[in-house]
């Protein structure tokens, strides 16, 4: 079976689901609203800086030996994708150098249209951004360096600075001011949270969140850093 999704980190070929023609991809909107002016020609446009979710769907059969297989079968499938709501990782065979932070949100009925076979569309709804498998990978940092960034999007990375005392991060000509580090200090961009194990620690960070833009981020800082451990995330629109 070369056609499979994988949630969770199980595939769909693991449930006996099999995906037929017609995999419908949707693509994530702009947040935006067009303001019209009387006596104006062409609206104004109010950005409001952000994507927003969209639906993907696979039209999927199941595929089981007897009636009785495909009840358990589907409870199985269930359970599989809706025991948790919440995002998880979905990737599939037409895209496996990227992930998708989606939720099921599909009722997931299985319809016995044929004695051996079972129907079922499965509605998944998706963050906007699609993240490189490549930009999960950890990359250490023990004196500067410059991450490339291929995607034509900035990322929202992830970093975990080791060191003490007051330190300023520079990526290109963003400066990113710690305080007060003790022994070491996180920083998820995506989630706008700066902490310690479990110790929220927002009040050390005094600058914007870090940022990749697209191409080349030199890395550099001041003040007592021992290393810099970095999660790029480096990210495209969802399609």
């Amino acid at each position: 079976m070369d056609n499979w999704f994988e949630f969770r980190g199980k595939k769909s070929t693991d449930f006996h689901l099999i995906l037929r023609e017609g995999h419908h991809i949707g693509s994530p909107d702009r947040d935006a609203e067009f303001i019209s002016i009387p006596g104006r020609n062409g609206d104004l446009i109010r950005d409001n800086e952000r994507f927003e979710n969209f639906d993907d769907e696979y039209d999927c059969a199941l595929m089981v030996g007897d009636a009785q297989n495909i009840e358990a079968q589907a409870r199985a499938v269930k359970a599989w994708l809706q025991s948790e709501f919440s995002y998880g990782y979905l990737r599939d065979y037409n895209d496996l150098d990227y992930y998708r932070e989606a939720v099921c949100t599909s009722k997931i009925d299985i319809e016995k249209t044929l004695a051996q076979i079972g129907w079922a569309k499965i509605i998944f709804n998706c963050k906007p951004f699609k993240k490189s498998l490549v930009g999960l990978e950890t990359v250490t940092l023990t004196t500067e360096k410059t991450l490339y960034n291929a995607e034509a999007f900035k990322s929202e990375p992830y970093l975990k600075v080791y060191g003490s005392g007051d330190v300023t991060i520079y990526v290109n000509n963003q400066s990113i001011n710690l305080k007060g580090i003790e022994d070491y200090i996180e920083i998820d961009s995506e989630m706008k949270n700066c902490f310690k194990d479990t110790q929220a620690q927002n009040d050390r960070l005094r600058s914007d969140w870090p940022v990749f833009l697209p191409g080349e981020n030199n890395i550099s800082w001041t003040g007592t850093v021992d290393k810099l451990e970095i999660i790029p995330k480096w990210r495209t629109l969802g399609a």
